[in-house]
Parts: structure tokens; sequence; C-alpha cells
């Protein structure tokens, strides 16, 4: 039986920070993140590795090894829908300086993009800046009350569970970055993490088969296996079609075993090139900063000041964290410059390769589309067939005679130069 792959999927809001969104690359190489919905991003780049909406508010990435690649579906303003293996990711951000009527127009504009996505299976992320009791906020807001019906009528799940804030800042928390799903993937996502900051993760289970190099394939090697795969008993005629099913299996697995090697998963990458342990000393001090100013504001009986200090304290943990993260890509990026000269066919050859190189235009197609693009390109020609030819002309039998000879002179043959 197949195992099950785990894949990590993260939901974060970057505040436009250039900061924060260097340290998310980090946190998607260090947490093994497959696939995130980023809200408020410092910038959307040009890269297959991310995919925006229209107005640059809301991003979907995925890492450069990761295991599935992007292809955008759709976008519009405030929502990007994209193709992630077989689901459909969908990342959205509404600002809570927008009125209520633009809120439903943007729910609108949202279904029938959910609903086109619907044969597929759809994971809708996104920081929505509603208030309701279905996901444990205490009061109930009208944005609240209506992304929760609109979320039936469309037929999405709710995966929030508890009621740990997701948004904290210095006037409070709340829980504003919410996931919904179709009913079928709902079932294989499990418990979320709890959630850093604006950083909310979540697991899901899918089905993991092995794979195999066919570049190296041994054919007489495979067909060998067969060969012996044949020789055994045919299973007996009371098994089901599942157990016949899962012996088909397990004869394949053999000859493709006998015949060609596994295919070996590459170990990700534990960080970005200019992080380092001075960097992440400070992140712990960032952190340890604010869950202590997180923890004052939950207590009632508080001690003159001793919220303000925390404040305080915080702030300057996060500067020096920012400025240290500057600095380190800064010096990763002179020491960088200070290699094209020792080894120009180095790393920076590489680099440049990579810029160049352009995937093909296809390579991103639906099979549907592509199938049709190459059948207009190429097109099914009719049966060949041959020219006609005339019969060629037979000679006659008898030559025609010649004609009396009136003149005198001896006959003489003619002959055609």
């Amino acid at each position: 039986m197949p195992a099950h792959l785990h894949y990590e999927l993260l939901q974060t809001n970057a505040n436009h920070s250039a900061r924060a969104q260097d340290l998310l690359m980090q946190v998607l190489a260090e947490w093994r993140i497959d696939v995130a919905v980023v809200a408020e991003p410092y910038l959307v780049p040009s890269h297959p590795n991310w995919v925006g909406d229209t107005e640059g508010s809301v991003g979907v990435v995925v890492p450069t090894a990761g295991l599935h690649r992007l292809s955008l579906r759709e976008r519009g303003a405030g929502y990007t829908a994209a193709n992630w293996g077989e689901v459909v990711i969908i990342g959205v951000y509404f600002s809570p300086n927008r009125p209520f009527r633009e809120f439903e127009r943007f729910l609108g504009a949202l279904e029938p993009v959910v609903r086109r996505a619907s044969p597929s299976q759809v994971v809708l992320m996104g920081d929505f800046n509603a208030k309701c009791a279905a996901w444990g906020s205490p009061v109930t807001d009208t944005r609240g009350a209506l992304l929760r019906d609109w979320a039936a009528s469309v037929g999405l799940v709710l995966q929030n569970i508890g009621r740990a804030d997701t948004c904290v800042r210095q006037q409070g928390g709340s829980i504003v970055d919410l996931t919904f799903t179709t009913p079928a993937i709902g079932a294989r996502v499990r418990s979320p993490k709890r959630p850093l900051g604006r950083e909310l993760g979540w697991q899901m289970e899918e089905a993991a088969f092995p794979r195999w190099v066919l570049s190296r394939l041994d054919r007489d090697r495979a067909e060998e296996a067969a060969v012996v795969q044949a020789w055994a008993a045919d299973p007996p005629q009371s098994l089901g079609v599942e157990e016949r099913a899962v012996k088909f299996r397990r004869d394949l697995t053999a000859i493709c075993n006998a015949g060609m090697p596994r295919a070996k998963k590459f170990a990700p990458r534990e960080g970005v090139y200019w992080w380092s342990q001075d960097l992440a000393d400070l992140r712990i001090a960032s952190d340890a900063a604010r869950r202590a100013f997180t923890r004052c504001r939950r207590r009632r009986i508080r001690l003159p000041g001793e919220e303000e200090r925390l404040l305080e304290a915080l702030r300057a943990a996060k500067k020096a964290f920012s400025a240290a993260i500057s600095r380190a890509k800064d010096a990763a990026y002179t020491e960088f410059l200070s290699t094209l000269d020792a080894y120009p066919w180095g790393r920076p050859y590489r680099m440049v390769r990579a810029k160049l190189k352009v995937a093909p235009a296809t390579e991103d197609f639906e099979p549907a589309v592509l199938s049709a693009v190459v059948s207009g390109l190429f097109p099914e020609s009719l049966p060949f067939e041959p020219p006609r030819m005339a019969a060629p002309m037979q000679e006659p039998e008898d030559p025609p005679e010649a004609p009396p000879d009136r003149t005198g002179f001896p006959a003489r043959s003619c002959r055609s130069p």
C-alpha cells in the first residue's frame, strides 16, 4: 500500500515589510513548507515560484525544490488562484479599511473563481479581516456573518480550530486569517500548528507512491523479472478485485525494482544563503520579547509601566533583528561580487545561466489546452494518395507503310538525329 506524504501549508501576513518577507523565505526552508499564502507582501517577484493578484496585495509561493510547481489559473483584485499538483490554492486578502459594500462585491467576484475550480480540490487561505464566533472570535460583525454564509453556499468547510489569535498587535489580538477547503480535501487536513504572530501552519496528507529513474531502465532485467513474476501461481478465484489489484501492484513494484533504481529524494535547504547562527539567536530574542509582551497584556493585574517597558524591549529586539538581516544580505552580496574575478565560471556563471534559461511556454499549460494547441498547429493530415498518371502509349504492332516514291531516286532510311 502507498505511504502517506505530509504537506506543510503556511499562511502569513508580511505587512508590506521587506525584512518580514526575507524572514519568510528562511521559514520556508527551515520549516520545510511546501506552499505558503502571503497577505500584504512587500513584493511579488516575477519568479516561477510566485503568483500574485493584480494589486500586489496577496501572493502564493512554493520552494524552488518543491514537489509541485505553481501554475496560475486566474487572478483579480485581492485574490489569486493557482494549480498546485492536484489542488487549487486560492490566496485572498481584503483590507479592513474598505467598506462593507465592497466586501460584498469582493465575495461576489470570488464565488465564480471557487466554483470554476470546484472539480478539483480547493484550499482557500487568506486574511479576510472578518470576525465571527464560528472561528473563535468573541464577536460577530457583518463581514463575518456574510463570509460564514457565503462559504456555506459555495460548499467550503472552515478549518480553523480553537481561539488562538492569528493577528497580535499592540491594540489587541484577533482571528482574521482563515482557511477554507472543499469537504473531500478537508478530511486530509490535520490540526493546525499554533499561530506565531501572523503565521498559521497546516498539515495535509496525500498518498505517496514510489518513483524510479526511468532513464536508467535495464530492459533485459525488467523482462526477466516479469517472466519470474509470471511463473508464480495465479491467485485463487476467491480473491476479490481489491486483493487482485494489490497483488498486481506488488508484482509491478518488484519488476520496477529489478529493472531500474529508485529515485532519491534531495535534502531540502536548511536556510537561505545569508542566514547565520547570529541571526537565529536574534530571532529567538525577538520571539521571547514578543511572548513576554503578549503575556503581559493577557494579565489583568500589571505592574506600573511594565507594558510600556516590554513594548520598548520588543521594538528594540525587532529593530536589531531587522538591521542584522539587512547587514547579512549586504555582506552576502559583497562576497558574491568578490567571486566574479576569482571564480567567473562558478556560482556567478550558474546564476546567469539560470536567469537566461527560459522555461518552455507550454510547460505550465493544462493538458486540455496543450492538446488543443498541438492539434491546431499540427492538424491530422488526410491519407496520402499518389497522383494518377496517364497510361503509357503503346506502339502499333505493324508500322505504317511508306508512301510510294514518285521522285525516281532510290529510297533511303530516315533516322532521327
